[in-house]
């Protein structure tokens, strides 16, 4: 159990490096003008969050599935939270266009926010679970004899 919470807090530290860095990129993206390339940077971070909660359940069974849900939630809300800080540093080579340029720029709402990654990462952790519980499960049965 407690490998279990330290493998945790990693994924969910390593959650919210590699997002908070997304949303960086994710700002330098849009004010270069490359249309697309943010959502591709998004599903990226999107596909490592799940890659991180399927890990947790190979190594807590169940109890990797409720530490996926603990990870995505704690890793979602940091990076909801460090958003305006991620505009900052996206902003340092040219603070006064980003300000221009981003000048209306609110927090959305953190249930829209983080809905897509906690289902995402949740029911990819259910799946994987359910894998692992089928993968032992013999169809013949106990055999006599």
């Amino acid at each position: 159990m407690r490998s279990l919470a330290a493998l945790t807090l990693a994924c969910a530290l390593a959650a919210v490096v590699f997002g908070f860095g997304s949303d960086v990129f994710s700002f330098r993206s849009v004010y270069a003008g490359h249309v697309g390339r943010e959502a591709l940077i998004q599903t990226a971070r999107l596909l490592v969050y799940v890659a991180l909660g399927v890990l947790l359940v190979f190594q807590g069974g169940w109890r990797g599935v409720v530490a996926a849900l603990f990870m995505a939630v704690f890793a979602t809300a940091a990076e909801w939270a460090l958003l305006s800080t991620a505009l900052g540093f996206a902003s340092i080579p040219d603070p006064s266009g980003y300000e221009r340029r981003f000048a209306g720029f609110t927090r959305p709402p953190y249930e829209r926010w983080a809905l897509w990654d906690i289902l995402s990462v949740g029911g990819a952790a259910a799946f994987s679970w359910l894998l692992i519980r089928i993968a032992h499960f013999d169809p013949t049965g106990p055999r006599d004899g």
